[in-house]
């Protein structure tokens, strides 16, 4: 009980806080407070590294390994469109194509990068295919799998992670209906920045909770969550919710531990546990 009644009264606190918190427009450049979802239709990698520039430059281990997947490289390439750009450069790109043969992983290609730990931009990239898995044929379904393995694993280097959708592109097994979506598109021009949240840019609101909403990109669907702003009708002006006040929403900070504790309070009701805390 004791440990219910500090959570509640740190929701107050908490909620309190919110309220008195100016508004302010998270989205940036910077992508740390981006969120995704099955609406979005596109993710970021884990940590969220990212390109952060359109334009990449690559080279091959070898000539061998040139003179093999070079054709591939630029059909993967092209899936991209104008999305991306990458050119081929001997010394100092920023990534390599290398590859190793190894039959007992169940990968076709794979791709690691490595980014600065402030910005999380992508400072160089390796992508390794598979020879033991990498289809060699030359039949049309053999070329559209190529295409799409490799302009998967581009887009990992540029930031974009899996997808649940068995058609985008980035999703994580291939199969004949994967193709690049303007979705996977969409993810690409954020993480290059080429897409950017300025007054330009155009949201859809839509209630999270007493104390939230959510503000997505009419673009690129990522979304952050704001604080209602509320107007002098008790109605939010973005999203439209009228308030509440008989209850605030504390178990969106304090999701239910397991006590079986219902954790959604009336204002008066947590006051009182504030004064009286000290009772018990």
């Amino acid at each position: 009980m004791e440990k219910l009644k500090f959570k509640k009264i740190l929701a107050l606190i908490l909620s309190m806080s919110i309220t008195f918190t100016f508004n302010a427009t998270i989205f940036a450049d910077g992508l740390n407070d981006l969120e995704t979802d099955t609406t979005t239709g596109w993710a970021f990698l884990s940590n969220k590294e990212h390109s952060g520039v359109k334009a990449y430059t690559y080279n091959y281990a070898s000539s061998s390994v040139k003179d093999t997947y070079s054709s591939d490289v630029l059909s993967g390439i092209s899936a991209w469109g104008t999305c991306i750009s990458m050119s081929e450069k001997e010394k100092s790109p920023t990534g390599t194509f290398t590859v190793s043969n190894n039959p007992s992983s169940s990968s076709i290609a794979e791709s690691k990068v490595t980014s600065n730990a402030s910005t999380k931009h992508v400072i160089s990239w390796t992508i390794t295919i598979n020879s033991a898995k990498y289809p060699d044929g030359t039949t049309a379904e053999d070329n559209k799998k190529k295409r799409m393995v490799i302009a998967h694993e581009i887009a990992h280097t540029y930031g974009l992670g899996h997808f649940s959708d068995t058609s985008k592109a980035m999703n994580p097994t291939y199969n004949s209906k994967m193709s690049v979506s303007d979705t996977d598109k969409a993810g690409i021009q954020t993480l290059t920045h080429e897409h950017k949240h300025d007054t330009k840019t155009s949201y859809t609101f839509k209630n999270y909770s007493n104390l939230r909403h959510t503000k997505r990109c009419n673009t690129c669907k990522t979304y952050v969550y704001e604080n209602h702003n509320w107007d002098t009708s008790n109605m939010c002006k973005d999203c439209g919710v009228l308030k509440t006040t008989s209850a605030i929403y504390a178990n969106e900070f304090f999701p239910n531990d397991g006590d079986g504790e219902n954790l959604t309070l009336d204002p008066s009701e947590m006051i009182d546990l504030v004064l009286n805390a000290e009772e018990d």
